[in-house]
């Protein structure tokens, strides 16, 4: 179990593929048995781990990867003791380990010593906890009114905004049949969702199931668990999947989006929501959301705007930072104001000063009269400082006491004037490496991140391409007077499939260019630059980018696209940590012994 920074638990729960406490990966359980149910949870070098216990059964704890509960530390033996669960309690016996086992200051030996709730069991150095659930057949306390569902599904939006992650709505809709059938089914799913998961019943068949922290993959998988408990029981669904965010333009529309998915199938099984587009206008821009890393980018800008927090928009060059920048300022209450921008590596030295700051007449050659600077002109309103790593040391310093007094002084004056500006700064370079090279100020850089947000690059956002291209096509067209020209699917996928290292802007030129030449009544690959047709294709597989490896190819059939995503999830956790096991595991958020068979299972070489 994971902690967020709001002290809530994040992952009491079973993961996807694991079965749950009176169920198996054969047979999911159809209904709880009353029985109590028995949790360890293990506390080390301050992270949670907890390990549901079988109804009865003997457990093997340990440090080696082949025992039951394994804890990776080296005052654990490998295998340290045995944990027995019969007759509804819980006893443990010492297997001759090197540091020892105690039972709440009691030593443990050969011979089996009871464990009672809330006792604590320390095996070496670790210390464990033995916790109790007792389950009815209906999971009453995971279950809400449909006004507290949709207010939760709001707030863990907000919160998956905030923490980096998504959470997902499943709307079931059981198949028609009589009422004892139904009970069996609603008792199928009630029994089998995970600690943290919350539901509503809006009708008798019908029910919307919230998922903590789940990704569009662990939410498909996750359905089709609930499903495979519903045809256990003797019936059947329709299981709409929604993620926020990606599948809904808001929270608050997320549990629609399920529903309509849900709706729109003809047959029982799971379906996933369409792509939501959100169109943004503000001013003359209009802006088109898309993929689900814009989503989260434009989530971020809109809570933040109504603060007074510098922000830092960091990203390739022609991701549109401008464009985040422009919608920062239109969702706040600055707008009324003016938003003035100016890109610090556009002009030299003494002429940003005067644009930054203005000058008076004859303050240098050429100032033949008094200028106000831009931070004037901002007043009341929002500057923006593109490209703020080119700017020069001088100019940082003054930048800084700018920011620190809210007081500026025009170059050749003598004169201080208050200013009330919001700064919002982007860059493509890495500030805190500029830091470390003595090229940029640390406290500058304090200064100007109150909240950093990251643009990812356009081969990172595939669902906006073909939208993008489409949008910039139409302009052409439409401002050369031509008719609006489609463009092929061979073209599509040749634009999907490109690196795009000048991002949009490269996109928009490509379209210009293609709608000029294009000579037939739609857009081919043929009319596309050469530098599109030559470039060597992204894989399908991977076109979300490893940033975001959430969908599936979908060219692949769904156990190999679900074998896929593991395969890289895995992969990339491995080397994030080295090649080390258990850090991979924590990164992955499940078990170490969990990782083990996955890497057995997906044929992955691991280093022991």
């Amino acid at each position: 179990m994971s902690y967020t920074i709001e002290g809530m638990p994040q992952d009491r729960r079973a993961r996807p593929g694991e079965p749950t406490v009176g169920s198996s990966h054969d047979e999911p359980a159809a209904a709880g048995d009353g029985e109590t149910q028995w949790v360890l949870v293990v506390l080390r070098h301050g992270a949670i781990e907890e390990h549901t216990l079988p109804p009865r059964g003997e457990l093997r704890v340990g440090r080696d990867d082949d025992v039951e509960i394994s804890i990776g530390d080296r005052s654990v033996s490998r295998h340290h003791a045995t944990i027995v669960i019969a007759n509804g309690g819980v006893r443990v016996v010492d297997a001759g380990s090197r540091n020892g086992t105690t039972v709440s200051g009691r030593k443990v030996g050969k011979g089996a010593v009871e464990v009672g709730e809330r006792e604590t069991i320390v095996f070496g150095e670790v210390a464990c906890h033995l916790m109790c659930t007792r389950r009815s057949e209906y999971r009453s306390d995971l279950r809400l009114e449909p006004d507290e569902l949709d207010r939760r599904v709001v707030h863990e939006g907000e919160r998956a905004l905030r923490h980096d992650h998504s959470v997902s709505v499943l709307a079931i809709r059981l198949a028609d049949g009589e009422k004892q059938a139904l009970d069996r089914a609603l008792r199928a799913v009630s029994s089998n969702l995970r600690d943290l998961d919350v539901y509503a019943s809006r009708q008798p068949a019908q029910l919307d199931v919230m998922l903590v922290e789940t990704d569009r993959a662990g939410a498909r998988m996750e359905a089709e668990r609930l499903r495979a408990a519903i045809i256990a029981s003797g019936h059947d669904a329709k299981i709409g999947v929604a993620t926020f965010p990606g599948d809904s333009p808001s929270p608050a529309m997320l549990a629609a989006a399920a529903l309509m998915a849900a709706n729109g199938a003809a047959a029982p099984g799971v379906h996933i929501a369409q792509d939501a587009i959100r169109v943004l206008r503000f001013g003359d821009k209009e802006v088109f959301v898309a993929d689900r890393a814009m989503h989260r980018v434009f989530g971020l800008i809109e809570r933040v705007a109504p603060t007074e927090l510098s922000v830092l928009f960091c990203g390739e060059t022609g991701t549109g930072k401008e464009v985040a920048a422009s919608a920062l300022h239109a969702f706040g209450p600055r707008k009324r104001h003016a938003m003035v921008a100016i890109n610090c590596a556009a002009l030299p030295e003494n002429l940003l000063e005067s644009e930054l700051f203005g000058h008076e007449r004859g303050a240098f050659s050429g100032a033949v009269s008094t200028k106000q600077g831009l931070f004037e002109q901002a007043h009341g309103g929002t500057i923006f400082l593109d490209e703020i790593g080119e700017m020069s040391p001088a100019i940082q310093a003054k930048l800084l006491r700018v920011l620190e007094t809210k007081r500026i002084r025009r170059v050749g004056g003598v004169e201080e004037r208050s200013v009330d500006v919001r700064v919002v700064a982007a860059t493509h370079r890495d500030l805190d490496r500029q830091v470390q090279a003595g090229a940029f100020r640390e406290d500058l850089l304090y200064r100007l991140r109150g909240l950093k947000i990251d643009l990812p690059p356009l081969r990172q956002r595939p669902h906006e391409i073909a939208i993008l291209a489409s949008r910039f096509l139409a302009e052409t067209c439409r401002s050369s007077g031509r008719d609006p020209l489609p463009i092929s699917a061979a073209a599509t996928e040749v634009l999907q499939r490109y690196a795009w290292p000048g991002n949009i802007r490269e996109l928009r030129h490509a379209m210009t260019s293609a709608a000029v030449l294009a000579e037939g009544t739609e857009l081919t690959v043929e009319d596309l630059p050469e530098t599109l047709r030559a470039a060597t294709p992204l894989p399908i597989q991977k076109r979300d980018g490893v940033e975001d490896p959430s969908v599936l190819a979908a060219d692949l059939p769904l156990d190999e696209a679900v074998r896929a995503y593991e395969r890289e999830r895995v992969e990339r956790a491995l080397t994030a940590a080295a090649g080390n096991q258990t850090q991979a595991a924590r990164l992955l958020g499940i078990p170490r012994k969990t990782l083990v068979s996955k890497l057995k299972a997906l044929g992955i070489k691991r280093d022991d």
